[in-house]
């Protein structure tokens, strides 16, 4: 048993691939869009995405509105205007795609290792409570995970990187050797590292970041994520 570690995760991009559901999506709702590079979609629609989150959390504009800022920004990147109707539809299809999303099997080895060896485990992740708590169930997350040790911002009052619902998420575990995993520089590293915990930054799509702040382990993969789950583990283990 190892019992001064704990391990929180990110949802989106981290705990599932989630350009899976936005490439069906958009194969819907634009299948004569052939010039279109899928993983720049992806990315660009992130970016704008975060850029009008925290906006649309203190009501400042409208979720419709958020939905159709990233996705016309994200398709004017490459040059193709769309209109606020089918940015719409875009993120219908999103969503409803959103309802067959499943875990990899090494994500599904790495839940199980840590579960076996008794690690402590929450999640984190920003978004509207009904939604991300569905993505949760649809995935099979409570099969490793308590919904006491789920924190979704809507919920919670705060979202990343705000520190506070990392300080809010810190009051169900007793140490301070609390690692966070994460996807996006902005929202899970620089988030974790501004509440003093450890931060390991899966960065699959190749994101370039300045800041001065520092994952203290960056992986390009799932299968480098369980290769540094298990060495954290062993040598925690022998503390």
């Amino acid at each position: 048993m190892v019992k001064d570690i704990a391990l929180f995760f990110d949802v989106d991009d981290t705990l599932y691939n989630q350009q899976e559901p936005l490439e069906k999506a958009f194969y819907t709702v634009f299948p004569s869009l052939s010039n279109i590079d899928i993983n720049k979609l992806y990315i660009d629609r992130t970016k704008y995405s975060d850029e009008v989150f925290e906006k649309s959390c203190k009501g400042e504009i409208t979720m419709e509105e958020m939905y159709i800022y990233r996705a016309y920004k994200a398709f004017l990147e490459q040059g193709v205007k769309i209109s606020d109707e089918d940015a719409l539809k875009f993120q219908y299809e999103y969503s409803k795609n959103q309802f067959n999303i499943h875990i990899s099997k090494v994500i599904e080895q790495m839940l199980n290792y840590c579960y076996d060896k008794n690690i402590f485990m929450g999640i984190i992740t920003n978004g509207l409570y009904e939604h991300q708590n569905n993505k949760i169930k649809n995935l099979g997350l409570y099969k490793w995970f308590l919904e006491e040790n789920i924190f979704i911002s809507k919920k919670v009052g705060f979202a990343k990187p705000d520190k506070c619902i990392f300080d809010i998420a810190k009051k169900v575990v007793n140490t301070d050797n609390i690692y966070y995993i994460g996807d996006s520089f902005k929202n899970d590293v620089e988030g974790a590292k501004k509440a003093g915990w450890k931060s390991i930054w899966l960065n699959k799509r190749k994101y370039n970041f300045e800041s001065e702040f520092c994952p203290d382990f960056t992986v390009y993969n799932e299968e480098e994520l369980f290769m540094l789950v298990k060495e954290i583990i062993k040598n925690a283990s022998y503390k």
